[in-house]
Formats: structure tokens, C-alpha cells, sequence
């Protein structure tokens, strides 16, 4: 929105016309991407929250106070108001200089927008040409499962890779979400939970627990290598198993005492 619009709408006022000034910057990622999509059909993955959230921290809320009080103490700001007014633009032009967003065209009609902090880094730029029918397919596979196309795609690029570096390894839905498993065999993390509690250490535990779980060796060691791998993966859903297995016991007993 341009400044003489702003001053418009304040009907003068220059203050008012900050207000409006920092309004529309806090809505800017909500209406932007809604712009951009009405007008390119490119929809925007934007972190609205986020980027609100900073941005009323960093430019509304202040220039509210800062324009409340200039109003309410207006000889005792006066004679600073110029080292302020300097202050809070090289604070946001330090602040702008930080951020450094990238928006990577990750699907025909779809783009993703990053930045560091967000999302743990930044998205490689990446672009692909993808069939009318493969494309159908995943928009059709995105609707089922009640996603976005940018989000199924990148699960199952992920998976892909996964499974093509760790050949043996597949990936199951279930209840907790997916997770990683043996080609006709159990989870990744039932197998590495049962090595956890032998005794028995190395070439001896890789063979007790294949003698147990009824799998070749080769299975167990694959098992083992994507857990070197994703340990803290697998450990997050070690201890859910774990949480989950407690829960059903506590229900089993709570039914038995009732029944007694």
C-alpha cells in the first residue's frame, strides 16, 4: 500500500498514517501470497504465523508505542526523536539484512518460501518437470490423504531416497504416522528396541535377535544401518512404542480390578 494512501486514510494525520503503515506490514503475509495465487495461480508455502508474529514484534507493536507516546510526551521525545527515528531504521535494516528468504518452485502451481529459522534451513532451489500424469497422480494421492501436494511430494521423495540407500528398508502407515520397517518384516524400531534389551553384544546379539524375530541376519544389519543413520528417529519411536505399550497394560490392569 503505497505512503500517500496511508496518509489518505488518516486523513492527514501522519501519525495515524504510521499506525495504518504498520497494520499493513503485519498483514502483508496473509495477503500477499493470497494476491500472488489470485494473480499467478502459483500458491506460496509462506510461514504466515511466524512472519506475523515477527513482524508485529518488530514493526507494529513498536511504532504503536512509539506513536503513543510522541503523542502523550511530545517535548519530552522531541529532542530525541532523531536518534530514535535513526536507531529503529538501522535495527530494521539490520533485521532485513539477516532474513534472506528463497521461494523454490517445487511443483508446477506450487511454490515454497523459506528462510533459516524456520524450518531448520534453508530450501535448496531445486526445480523438476514432472508429466500431466504424474502429476494427476500425486494431486489425486494429496487429496486422499488430505495434504498438500508440496507436502506429499516431499515425503515421498524422502522416502525414495531412504529406501534407495538403504535397500530392504520400506515405510507402513499407521495410527502414530509413517514409519520405517523390513520388507516382510517388523519396524525398524521393533528390531532395534529387541537389540537393546540382549545381553548378548555384537555378531552374537545381530544372531539371537534374527533367531527371535525369524529374519536373515542381512535383515537385521539393515535394520542396524538405517538406525546409525536415524537414531534419533528411531529412538523417538522406541520410546512411543514404549509410552503406548504402558498405556494398553494400565487399561488391562484397570479392567481386570474391575472384573475381580
Amino acid at each position: 500500500m503505497s505512503s500517500t494512501l496511508l496518509v489518505w486514510l488518516g486523513r492527514g494525520t501522519v501519525a495515524f498514517a504510521t499506525v495504518f503503515s504498520a497494520v499493513n506490514t503485519a498483514l502483508s503475509p496473509v495477503v500477499v501470497p493470497l494476491l500472488f495465487l489470485a494473480y499467478t495461480g502459483i500458491e506460496l508455502g509462506v510461514p504466515v504465523a511466524a512472519l506475523t508474529l515477527e513482524l508485529a514484534v518488530t514493526v507494529l507493536i513498536p511504532m504503536i508505542v512509539g506513536v503513543a507516546v510522541r503523542t502523550a510526551l511530545p517535548r519530552r521525545v522531541e529532542p530525541f526523536e532523531p536518534v530514535l527515528s535513526a536507531g529503529a531504521s538501522l535495527a530494521y535494516l539490520a533485521l532485513l539484512g539477516s532474513w534472506h528468504p528463497t521461494c523454490v518452485v517445487v511443483l508446477p502451481g506450487v511454490a515454497r518460501c523459506s528462510r533459516t529459522g524456520y524450518d531448520g534451513g534453508m530450501v535448496a532451489p531445486t526445480s523438476m518437470r514432472l508429466d500431466e500424469g504424474l502429476k494427476a497422480r500425486l494431486e489425486a494421492l494429496a487429496e486422499r490423504e488430505g495434504a498438500s501436494v508440496s507436502a506429499v511430494t516431499q515425503r515421498l521423495l524422502d522416502e525414495g531416497v531412504r529406501m534407495a540407500l538403504h535397500p530392504g528398508i520400506v515405510f507402513r502407515s499407521g495410527p502414530a504416522g509413517r514409519r520405517p520397517g523390513l520388507a516382510g518384516g517388523p519396524d525398524v524400531a521393533e528390531v532395534v528396541s529387541f537389540l537393546q534389551r540382549l545381553d548378548a553384544k555384537g555378531q552374537e546379539a545381530i544372531g539371537e535377535a534374527a533367531r527371535w524375530l525369524g529374519l536373515p541376519e542381512r535383515m537385521v544389519r539393515i535394520a542396524i544401518d538405517y538406525y546409525t543413520e536415524f537414531t534419533a528417529e528411531i529412538d523417538g519411536q522406541i520410546d512411543q512404542r514404549e509410552r503406548e505399550a504402558e498405556a494398553e497394560r494400565e487399561h488391562w490392569e484397570r479392567q481386570q480390578q474391575l472384573l475381580a
